[in-house]
């Protein structure tokens, strides 16, 4: 597999990456990340002992007649950062003249209903130290009081205010991690993107730069192509070794650094252990033997899946024409590794099928197997049957792409009339410019609205929290529904407008009869239904809840209320969501081909409801939504299909406590679905041709500029996010 030509070309690969500047500045930031990562408990202790974190010194005075407080907030108040604690007993107005810089005034109030209350006031901003302090001092004092008033016991009023509390037991204590595993495994993440992105691009640039130059022509004169192959991908496994022991040695030194600096100030010394103590302690320089165990696994994965990648990349660099079409190639490569790294966060340490099988496939198990194994997921006999896989997966690899590797990388495509090539070379350029501009435009446009949305609906949210905190529920629903009424609204006219839609100007199609529409609306019916229930069973799988209307939802249990939240939950969204992703949006993304439209909006569409569940059947239902509208020329079919599906959560929910009602309405919305069902087959078995769409058009646009724009990255951040809380 290796002779002495590859290792020549290996050799001369290496060393060039060792003096490219991204190799050194990687380097660099590795070695401050980890020094800081290593060393910062022991120096923010050597601070705290001399007394650098202490901050601001405090004067607090109470003002509290019925030594309510009191007693319990000079106790509560014995820290550091407190100079004095005072009980006053003149209630005066406080302003910039009369309160000092470091003094706190705390006066204990009544309500006139009899619950106290505090009033904190200081000079400057208080830190969140001290204010911790004192409302503890005030909970505590008040669950004191509920205690002997009503004859609960301290225990009941801690468990009711406190969070759920989950105890993990791990039964294989070879299983168990520290800390220090969290924070190697953060590291290691850095460090598994930059060893394969540098890996990588090294063979992407050093073979789009030979093949290019046709220096590569004179290379093949001596040395197969095979040879070259393996000496590219072999120079890019020892920049990955080199950044391994480097890492290795940064380690080390932030260990011992850390050793100097606990001996010098004397703090934490019982992290200073001697080297042989430790390893026979189940410890390395302080560090679990189990992180050790991550770390050497790690750098086993990601030797192997560089190797791999190392394989496609340079099967794919070698077809490129030109340096341009490189950044192509390395975009594919880089979102694999986007997409199993994403893939494995979501899967890893939970011990289910799915998560073992994510762990064997190549490229994901780098990043999902180490912690697994070490977390008791999987088995050494499964991490071994994982390497195999890999190394199967990079013979095969190898041999494909060497087939045609040679033809490939002498392929720059026709060479006759350069001058008129050049032109059309030029000329497509421009073209391509103008459709990255368009495309950057399309996708900016949409990004913005969708955070529009956010923004919006999270602004005047809090406002409604902060201004109407004693809205009765009818006068809630409302303003709820109006925030996201506008929500939607000014999304719809900054996407019509910054994508220059005029609905005048665009030639209508030929009408559709109503009772068409209805037809349409009626075959469609069973679909949702099915789709909604293969969702629900997934979701239910997955031990995720899969509700699709928020249920913790208020309304006021008259007619009135039920309107109201109807209004709020069925009417709004059809009429309001079909307008913006089925209208403006889906217009706005036709011309860069009929199926990319329908996907990308449906996809939209489902991350908007910003958590999985809801995704997930949003994509699928908007498919079928937007498949309609392209098949009718109207909105009317999709919006009263999302009317029904919404409408009926909603009065599943209004009568969840009328198992009788409840039925009628599961009843009645199956038996539409059977009715919807047998028409489809129906209308199947006499035409089917009548489900084509019409007038397909190809898609035309590059991925890269989607998941690239920074405005989709920050989209996609907050479905990420809000979907983990």
């Amino acid at each position: 597999m290796v002779n002495k030509n590859s290792m020549n070309i290996a050799k001369f690969s290496f060393i060039n990456s060792m003096k490219s500047k991204g190799f050194i500045i990687y380097n660099i930031i590795l070695l401050v990340v980890i020094l800081i990562a290593t060393n910062f408990t022991t120096v923010k202790e050597i601070f705290k002992q001399n007394d650098m974190f202490k901050g601001t010194m405090y004067d607090v005075k109470v003002l509290d007649n019925e030594n309510y407080l009191y007693p319990a907030l000079e106790k509560q108040l014995s820290v550091d950062n407190v100079k004095s604690v005072e009980k006053i007993s003149t209630n005066i107005e406080y302003n910039e003249d009369n309160i000092k810089k470091d003094e706190i005034i705390v006066k204990v109030l009544q309500k006139e209903d009899g619950d106290k209350y505090l009033e904190i006031i200081s000079k400057k901003s208080l830190d969140g130290k001290m204010y911790n302090l004192i409302s503890s001092a005030m909970r505590d004092v008040r669950n004191d009081e509920i205690e002997r008033k009503y004859g609960i016991s301290e225990a009941d009023i801690q468990k009711y205010n406190s969070d759920v509390y989950i105890e993990k037991k791990i039964i294989d204590t070879d299983s168990v991690v520290n800390g220090d595993y969290y924070i190697v495994k953060t590291i290691m993440i850095m460090v598994i993107y930059g060893l394969i992105v540098f890996g990588t691009s090294a063979v992407a640039s050093q073979i789009a730069n030979e093949k290019t130059s046709k220096s590569a022509e004179y290379i093949f004169t001596s040395v197969s192509s095979k040879d070259y192959l393996n000496g590219k991908v072999l120079g890019a496994n020892l920049k990955t070794l080199a950044n391994m022991a480097f890492m290795v040695l940064y380690l080390l030194l932030g260990m011992l650094l850390n050793t100097v600096l606990n001996n010098i100030f004397e703090v934490n010394v019982s992290a200073n252990v001697n080297p042989e103590v430790a390893m026979m302690s189940g410890a390395i320089f302080g560090i679990d033997v189990q992180v050790v165990k991550y770390v050497v696994l790690s750098f086993i994965y990601i030797l192997l899946t560089s190797t791999l990648l190392s394989y496609i990349q340079a099967g794919m660099t070698a077809k490129v024409k030109s340096i341009n079409e490189m950044d192509n190639s390395q975009s594919i490569t880089l979102t694999m590794i986007i997409v199993a790294y994403v893939v494995a966060m979501f899967t890893s340490e939970v011990n289910n099928i799915f998560t073992k099988i994510i762990s064997n496939i190549p490229v994901f198990s780098m990043f999902a197997m180490p912690s697994n194994y070490l977390n008791g997921v999987v088995s050494i006999t499964e991490v071994i049957i994982s390497i195999l896989i890999l190394i199967i997966a990079i013979i095969i690899t190898m041999n494909i792409v060497s087939k045609k590797f040679k033809q490939d990388i002498l392929d720059l495509g026709p060479r006759k009339e350069e001058k008129h090539d050049e032109k059309l070379e030029i000329m497509e350029e421009e073209l391509n410019k103008v459709k990255k501009s368009n495309t950057r435009k399309f996708v900016t446009g949409v990004s913005i609205s969708m955070l529009l949305i956010i923004l919006i609906q999270s602004v005047l949210g809090l406002a409604l929290a902060f201004f109407m905190p004693n809205a009765s529920l009818n006068q809630n629903v409302i303003a709820v529904a109006l925030i996201f009424a506008l929500s939607f609204i000014l999304p719809i006219l900054t996407l019509k407008g910054y994508l220059d839609i005029s609905y005048n100007k665009v030639k209508k199609k030929e009408n559709i009869k109503i009772g068409k529409k209805l037809l349409w609306t009626l075959m469609a019916f069973p679909i949702m239904y099915l789709i909604g229930i293969v969702v629900e069973l997934l979701i239910s799988k997955m031990n995720i809840n899969p509700t699709m209307i928020d249920s913790a939802l208020f309304f006021d249990k008259s007619i009135v209320g039920y309107i109201l939240f109807i209004i709020e939950i069925a009417v709004l969204p059809a009429i309001l969501e079909e307008i913006l992703f089925r209208k403006v949006m889906l217009d706005g993304a036709k011309k860069y081909g009929t199926l990319f439209a329908i996907f990308f909006t449906s996809i939209m569409f489902g991350f908007m409801h910003m958590n999985i569940p809801q995704a997930v059947n949003a994509i699928l239902i908007g498919i079928l939504f937007s498949y309609l509208v392209i098949k009718t020329g109207s909105l009317i079919p999709a919006m009263l299909l999302h009317f029904i599906n919404n409408g009926t959560q909603a009065l599943l929910l209004i009568n969840e406590n009328n198992q009788q009602i409840s039925n009628i309405i599961n009843y009645l919305y199956i038996g539409i679905a059977v009715i919807g069902g047998i028409v489809l087959v129906i209308n199947i078995i006499k035409n089917r041709k009548v489900f084509k769409i019409d007038n397909i058009t190809k898609t035309d646009i590059n991925l890269k500029n989607i998941v690239t724009n920074y405005y989709m990255i920050i989209f996609i951040l907050f479905f990420v996010v809000m979907s983990m809380i």
